[in-house]
């Protein structure tokens, strides 16, 4: 005994009818589409049946046929194409393949937009370094003082700073020949001494660059420390610091940027300030800080081979630290090599046409001695 066909409400299109609409039923009997209404029925033989989806969304099921041109039914009920007899059947087989078409287009579309979306986000990555010197490049020095300032103060709290004037004034011998070597770049440079033990300095967007007092305490020429100075320096002429933070807080800061609301822009960066504290400038920027150090260097007439010599007493430093395998791994993963880093000084010390350095007349054993006098006080 054949299976009843179920019952599916639809709705008649046919100019017959009072405003063209009547509604009644559809069910499956004997090769045709049966739209059953009140008054009468229409049959639409399988032969020359049109199944089609539309309205919003594609949520109604039409039937029409050639034969009877002014006749479409429709309904809202889309179980109707897991009927068997549209299933099963093959006078339905239109409809079948026009889904399939369209669910292939569909995910050709999401595999496409994929591509694009993995596309963008590996082309970001890769030009991230472009994307933040362009952002950084718009920001107002200005606004970078104001940055660096505020970084400063939060940086040095509770710290011992060496502020008074006899002692910084020790400094100028090396940091006025490197500051007239980076004039152009429009920033003031402000020098700290900070009491730590670690061999290290550090710059802050706008122009703070803070030295620690055990790299003047270890350095046996003036020259070591102007290296080093020439390399902060370098970071914060070469817009690192903000730069750091752009990279690290991603796309959005590109949005913002290309929209032009400066004062979003400004806002996110400030909020996102304490990531300097926290990280350590990407291997890349640490390059282009040697490369533009050096060109101070040779600019001011200092002679660069102290960048060399500061270099040995980093590699006396990673020496000193290789009993802790994580402070070994922290160090390495952010800063090239040492070797690397003396291998490309040399070849440039090398290409030098003109080596006719000044050397440096400062008074660093005078300095060397007052901070061991005020290490303990």
């Amino acid at each position: 005994m054949k299976k009843k066909s179920k019952v599916y409400f639809a709705i008649g299109l046919n100019d017959s009818f009072e405003g063209k609409r009547k509604a009644g039923n559809i069910t499956f009997s004997g090769n045709n589409v049966v739209f059953t209404y009140d008054g009468g029925e229409v049959l639409l033989p399988y032969n020359g049946i049109k199944v089609s989806e539309g309205g919003a969304g594609n949520n109604l099921v039409f039937f029409s046929n050639s034969m009877y041109p002014d006749w479409n039914i429709y309904t809202s009920d889309k179980s109707i194409l897991n009927d068997p007899e549209i299933k099963n059947n093959s006078s339905f087989s239109g409809l079948k393949v026009a889904r399939a078409k369209r669910n292939a287009t569909i995910i050709t579309l999401v595999l496409l937009l994929s591509l694009i979306l993995t596309g963008t986000v590996y082309l970001i990555y890769w030009l991230r370094n472009s994307f933040s010197y362009a952002i950084a490049s718009r920001i107002p020095i200005k606004w970078e003082e104001s940055l660096g300032n505020t970084i400063y103060s939060s940086m040095i709290s509770g710290k011992k700073m060496y502020t008074d004037e006899e002692t910084l004034a020790l400094l100028n011998p090396i940091v006025d020949p490197l500051k007239d070597a980076a004039k152009d770049s429009g920033y003031k440079f402000q020098f700290h001494i900070m009491e730590d033990p670690s061999l290290n300095a550090f710059a802050l967007p706008g122009g703070h660059i803070v030295i620690h007092s055990e790299l003047i305490r270890r350095s046996e020429t003036p020259e070591e420390i102007a290296g080093v100075l020439a390399h902060e320096i370098s970071h914060v002429t070469e817009k690192h610091g903000v730069r750091q933070i752009i990279s690290s807080i991603g796309i959005f800061v590109v949005i913002q940027t290309f929209f032009f609301y400066f004062t979003g822009l400004l806002a996110i960066l400030t909020q996102n300030s304490g990531l300097l504290l926290r990280t350590k400038f990407s291997r890349d920027f640490e390059r282009e800080a040697d490369a533009k150090g050096f060109h101070y260097l040779y600019h001011s007439k200092i002679d660069p081979s102290g960048m060399l010599e500061f270099f040995k007493k980093i590699q006396e430093q990673e020496k000193e630290i290789m009993g802790d395998s994580g402070e070994v791994l922290s160090f390495i993963s952010t800063h090239p090599g040492t070797e690397e880093r003396m291998e490309i000084m040399k070849e440039k010390i090398e290409k030098l046409s003109d080596k006719n350095f000044v050397p440096i007349k400062m008074k660093l054993k005078k300095l060397q001695k007052i901070l061991k006098a005020k290490e303990n006080n």
